[in-house]
């Protein structure tokens, strides 16, 4: 490791990677476990990177970093004035092409032996990036987080606590985005109170922005496919797929809290719209909702229900009948999510009419994007990535 910079001499790239080994498909059922377990291994103990010993487990948070220049430096500070400072950090910059790669460099120089840094030569995506900075660090759990986030105080500890009845924790948003206006509030408020509403319960989904994992596990199920590359969380939700294929207990936590900076209008808009486009291709190998958060059947059916009700009213002055079936699909909309309406007005009281509106404008555009995933899905079949996914999951099963 460079003294001055804290910077893994390997880390363009470094190390055996899934990109530089042969398929795992190719191996029999029963090697792929194995397979998994040595592209992942931590380094030797004599290796430049290793994470403070210390009496209770070793966790190391991996920060994947792409043109986060105006984040990162919050990010890494929000970690390391946390209750339970972690035993190493891991920044990962995918090749970006701002100010990241310095502050990077700067902040490993400014927490020499706490901080490291590893920057790789080409774009690889979120998935490879956070494999990386597992590979990079010996450690007994990892904590992922993103770069545009900041972590609260407890959380580290709140996750230390939780592993101990759990192979891997995943926290939510903050009720309190990062960013400003309305759009930002809006997402912060549905996310943080769709994924707290229930307190702990088992999760079969993966939060890659905040959450961690038991390192053996990470391993053993081979990290992020890094295939995934279109950076909308997709990798994520295949990795928690592949958690409860396995059979390994997940936990939903909402005391393990990060605040994001989350997008304007636009920009949710678009991602809205390609992530549930994804995420319904995905439903389609899986065949079921997942059991918390923002997926669930009853959130689901709820989003649905508001463009239906949309399209029955403005027909209801031609066809009488219609605002009656409008009249259901607004029951169905309000069953949904009139909770979290309710706890917004109590939280937030003068937030609550923008939010019902962008409810309305989201809830159509989430829509319109699950209409597209079923099409592509019917039309085209599942994509290559789709199909890797579901090679990997099986072979999961088969071990």
């Amino acid at each position: 490791m460079n003294e001055a910079t804290g910077e893994s001499p390997g880390g363009r790239d470094a190390g055996p990677t899934t990109a530089d080994a042969p398929s795992a498909e190719r191996l029999p059922h029963a090697a792929r476990a194995a397979y998994a377990a040595r592209i992942l291994l931590p380094p030797a103990p004599g290796d430049p990177i290793t994470a403070h010993v210390t009496d209770g487990l070793r966790i190391a948070v991996v920060i994947p970093a792409f043109r986060a220049a105006h984040t990162l430096g919050a990010c890494v500070q929000s970690v390391l004035s946390g209750a339970r400072v972690p035993d190493a950090v891991v920044i990962v910059d995918d090749a970006s092409t701002d100010g990241t790669p310095a502050l990077g460099r700067a902040l490993a120089a400014a927490h020499r032996g706490r901080v490291h840094f590893v920057a790789l030569d080409r774009n690889r995506g979120p998935a490879f990036a956070r494999n990386e900075g597992a590979r990079a660090v010996a450690a007994d759990a990892y904590f992922f987080l993103d770069a545009d986030t900041e972590l609260a105080a407890d959380a580290l500890g709140a996750f230390e606590r939780r592993l101990s009845d759990a192979d891997a924790v995943c926290g939510v948003y903050a009720a309190e985005s990062l960013a400003r206006g309305a759009v930002p509030r809006y997402k912060a408020l549905v996310d943080h109170l769709h994924f707290s509403q229930r307190g702990v319960v088992p999760y079969d989904g993966f939060m890659g922005a905040c959450g961690g994992v038991r390192a053996s596990v990470f391993r053993a199920l081979g990290g992020f496919d890094e295939s995934l590359r279109g950076g909308d969380d997709y990798e994520n939700e295949d990795f928690g797929y592949r958690l409860a294929e396995a059979g390994h207990r997940n936990l939903l936590d909402p005391q393990i809290r990060a605040r994001h900076h989350f997008p304007g209008f636009e920009k949710l808009t678009r991602t809205y719209f390609r992530r549930v486009s994804q995420w319904v291709r995905l439903f389609a190998r899986r065949r079921r909702f997942e059991s918390a958060g923002d997926a669930t059947a009853g959130t689901g059916l709820a989003t649905l229900a508001v463009p239906l009700m949309l399209a029955c009213s403005a027909i209801a002055p031609l066809q009488p009948a219609a605002g009656g079936v409008a009249l259901v699909f607004a029951l169905l909309w309000l069953r949904g999510y009139g909770r979290l309406f309710a706890a917004i007005a109590k939280r937030a009281p003068g937030a609550l009419p923008s939010c019902v509106v962008l409810n309305v404008w989201f809830s159509a555009v989430i829509s319109a994007g699950a209409v597209h995933g079923a099409l592509v899905h019917l039309l085209h079949g599942p994509s290559g990535a789709e199909r890797e996914a579901k090679r990997r999951a099986q072979g999961v099963r088969d071990v």
